[in-house]
């Protein structure tokens, strides 16, 4: 897996690129520990990520736990919507987290 890494003021933005499993979990686990602590939001740009696995889902849980003001989820696929979905109603995460679907414009 790529990650690509953009800052804007307190706003990091991580693009990710294939597969987001168990083995490349550690490359975006690396990556959240990096954060500084003034950030205030993380987008997480799923458009070209192509599977996730339950390791990278623990990821976005850690990441929904480290950053101080929002967490967006961008790009996201249908079946990635319907495990999120899943993760939310069982109340692992609250409902805080902004998702924005493939066809949607994000600025």
């Amino acid at each position: 897996m790529n990650i690509e890494k953009s800052i804007n003021d307190n706003t990091v933005i991580l693009k990710l690129d294939g597969w987001l499993d168990t083995t490349s979990a550690n490359e975006l686990q690396a990556q959240l520990e990096a954060l500084e602590p003034d950030t205030m939001s993380l987008i997480l740009d799923l458009d070209k990520l192509e599977y996730i696995s339950s390791a990278g889902l623990r990821q976005f849980v850690a990441a929904h736990k480290r950053v101080n003001g929002s967490l967006v989820l961008t790009h996201v696929r249908s079946w990635m919507f319907c495990i999120w979905q899943a993760l939310t109603s069982a109340c692992i995460l609250n409902h805080s987290i902004n998702v924005y679907f493939s066809d949607s414009s994000f600025v």
